[in-house]
């Protein structure tokens, strides 16, 4: 009797996709991870802050300045925590798309530095550095996020 060993043909398994997550590196891993933590710090943070607020003073809404400050604090903290639960998140869940949000992201953050550094009103350059350290703990994850689309590209070509 000839009976088939395997219902599959044996290049069944060949174009299987290929994990994002394995390629990831430690350092990224961790990178992600912090982001995602954070953001969700930063979510809380904001939710807290005004829960105490109201339970504390009752005429918080009577006031505009403080009605203006909480509004803008609560934009900040929410769409600082999304942002970072974002460029984390999707890299976790192997999106598509997921490096490519993250150099949007990137060159953002750069036009944010830029603009901070030149004052347009009187064209002074600032000589504040500590503007710049958002950019040096960004720059390790950017440039193993770029080996690693380098890295999933090649691999992807090599399948087809």
């Amino acid at each position: 009797m000839n009976e088939q060993q395997s219902i599959f043909d044996a290049g069944f398994d060949d174009n299987l996709s290929i994990r994002r997550r394995t390629l990831l590196s430690l350092a990224v891993k961790m990178y992600v991870w912090f982001f995602m933590v954070l953001g969700c710090i930063f979510l809380l943070e904001g939710l807290c802050s005004l829960f105490s607020s109201l339970v504390g003073k009752n005429d918080l809404f009577s006031d505009t300045d403080m009605l203006t400050y909480w509004i803008g604090r609560l934009i900040l903290s929410f769409v600082g925590g999304s942002v970072l639960v974002l460029i984390g998140g999707v890299i976790w869940k192997e999106m598509k798309w997921a490096i490519r949000i993250n150099w949007v992201f990137a060159v953002l953050t750069l036009l944010s530095l830029l603009f901070r550094m030149f004052d347009i009103r009187t064209g002074v350059i600032s000589e504040d550095l500590t503007i710049f350290l958002p950019t040096l703990f960004f720059l390790p994850y950017w440039i193993m996020l770029y080996r690693i689309q380098k890295r999933w590209e090649q691999l992807i070509q090599t399948k087809k």
